[in-house]
């Protein structure tokens, strides 16, 4: 019986010094770090995007016309939906005016022979 009191007796001791020295050492498992690192990161990268939005919130002027309304109302009569329209094509029609307008072929081939003359001078100085 002695003996039997004398082990666990033993066994208490080993376990509350095991236990102190887990404490000492503050045991982390793991798992535990990976989460913590990959918190970490995942608040380095919010605050970044955080940053930046500010910083080019900061740098782009403020518009000063109203913007347009992305939705159109469901009920439009019919003389406001076509000045809408006439409008949008007379904006589509000026673009078109203001792009650049094609070369006309005269121009193109006396380019063409410009550069075929330059290719044979070339030709004539290397030979």
């Amino acid at each position: 019986m002695r003996e039997l009191l004398e082990i666990q007796y033993e066994f208490r001791e080993r376990k509350q010094r095991i236990a102190e020295e887990l404490n000492a050492k503050q045991y982390v498992c793991s798992t535990c770090e990976v989460l913590k690192v990959a918190l970490e990161r995942a608040n380095y990268e919010k605050e970044q995007l955080l940053r930046e939005v500010l910083k080019k919130d900061n740098d782009e002027p403020k518009p000063s016309e109203a913007p347009q309304p992305l939705t159109k109302p469901r009920h439009m009569p019919w003389a406001v939906r076509r000045q809408m329209l006439e409008a949008e094509d007379r904006e589509r029609a000026r673009l078109l005016r203001e792009a650049a307008k094609p070369q006309p072929t005269e121009e193109l081939e006396k380019e063409l022979d410009v550069a075929a003359r330059e290719r044979e001078a070339e030709a004539a100085t290397k030979g």
